[in-house]
């Protein structure tokens, strides 16, 4: 694709981002068609030649942030469906609202944000080239038809999923997930899927909402041939017996991983259990499914200070943040002790800490464990958060 751009001059390239950048009253400064703007008229009729080339910057890449965008570009593909083919890059969010209307009560604000996400849905689902996906601020009645839309997408290789609640009186958390993935048929009740054939070329994703495990662990099995980078952010806790399997399956071509877990104090309280062995303890201690980790951060629930005993030879970045007083990982004679002891080969080239200073004690508790990495070659970084 880079030849068809590589056809028009450096004059018509400006003029093209000057107009999907631009300031315009007339059109909202987002210009999705060529000839979405009589500016472009003009650069359109020097030749013919510059028209496709031209259709395909400008459609390349396309973002999407409120309803009038959303129907300016569905109303232009639908006269002419061959432009969303050129579609690889796309942004679709209800980030930037019109005003609100006046008098409009807040069920009709609230049906408002659904029209408006299903034309978001619409949008995804004629966009057949997409590769880059990323999404917010979904109507939560709307979010599995979403997903479903981006599921058909085989071409997608970055998804990113960060929902936004808007004024509205529903949890996303609730309504969103409330029903098992159901991709290939339906499965008798207690009888879990094979696993989830789920973006086959998947090569990174960015995941900041609830998802049941068993998905989730589906999820990473289904992509653990292509899966590069992942990101992964929940709110609640989650079973170590049901992750190791998923994450397991899912390190075999991984080389950045967020995983990072902040569970209410409740949840906390409740069900965690300072005696169960952290989930990536656990992992590390299984055969190498891991061998192109480079870069993990982690929450201190789901890892101690054991771990670095038997870290994978190819991670050289850990980053570890405690979010409660749950922490395993914190510092003690222990942890001085597995940092000097000679027998452990260490690989890291970086170890990060965020925690709350008083957990760790005098200042003089930080110093020594910055000398202790130094003496392995590892640069021992401490942010400190606020209590």
């Amino acid at each position: 694709m880079a030849g068809a751009v590589a056809q028009l001059p450096n004059e018509v390239l400006t003029q093209i981002f000057q107009l999907a950048t631009g300031d315009d009253r007339i059109h909202g400064g987002k210009i999705y068609a060529w000839s979405s703007n009589e500016r472009a008229y003009p650069l359109a009729l020097v030749c013919k030649a510059w028209y496709p080339p031209a259709q395909f910057v400008l459609f390349a890449s396309v973002s999407i942030f409120n309803s009038r965008d959303a129907t300016l570009f569905l109303r232009t593909v639908a006269d002419r469906p061959r432009l969303a083919l050129h579609t690889r890059k796309l942004v679709v969010t209800l980030d930037e609202e019109e005003e609100e209307i006046e008098d409009e009560q807040p069920h009709e604000l609230e049906q408002r944000h659904v029209v408006e996400s299903e034309q978001l849905t619409r949008i995804v689902e004629v966009c057949d080239s997409l590769e880059r996906l990323q999404s917010r601020t979904i109507h939560p009645r709307v979010a599995w038809p979403f997903l479903e839309a981006i599921i058909a997408k085989t071409r997608i290789l970055t998804f990113i999923g960060g929902p936004r609640p808007i004024n509205y009186n529903h949890s996303w958390h609730q309504q969103t997930f409330n029903k098992p993935l159901e991709l290939e048929s339906p499965y008798a009740a207690g009888t879990r899927p094979a696993p989830l054939l789920l973006f086959p070329k998947l090569e990174e994703a960015r995941l900041a909402c609830e998802i049941p495990s068993d998905t989730l662990c589906g999820f990473m099995q289904a992509t653990a041939a292509t899966m590069t980078s992942f990101d992964l952010y929940q709110e609640r806790l989650l079973s170590v017996d049901e992750f190791l399997a998923g994450l397991s399956h899912g390190l075999k071509t991984m080389r950045r991983l967020k995983f990072r877990v902040n569970p209410s104090i409740t949840d906390l309280e409740t069900k965690f259990s300072s005696d169960t062995i952290p989930l990536f303890d656990q992992l590390f201690a299984l055969e190498p499914t891991y061998e192109q980790l480079e870069s993990l951060s982690v929450a201190a629930t789901d890892i101690s200070c054991e771990a670095l005993r038997i870290l994978p030879p190819c991670l050289r970045h850990l980053e570890i943040s405690s979010f409660s007083d749950f922490s395993l990982f914190t510092f003690s004679d222990r942890l001085l002790e597995v940092m000097r002891d000679s027998s452990i080969r260490f690989h890291l080239e970086t170890l990060t800490v965020r925690d709350v200073l008083d957990c760790w004690g005098a200042e003089g508790n930080i110093k020594k464990m910055t000398e202790a990495c130094k003496a392995r070659g590892i640069v021992f970084t401490f942010l400190p958060e606020e209590d």
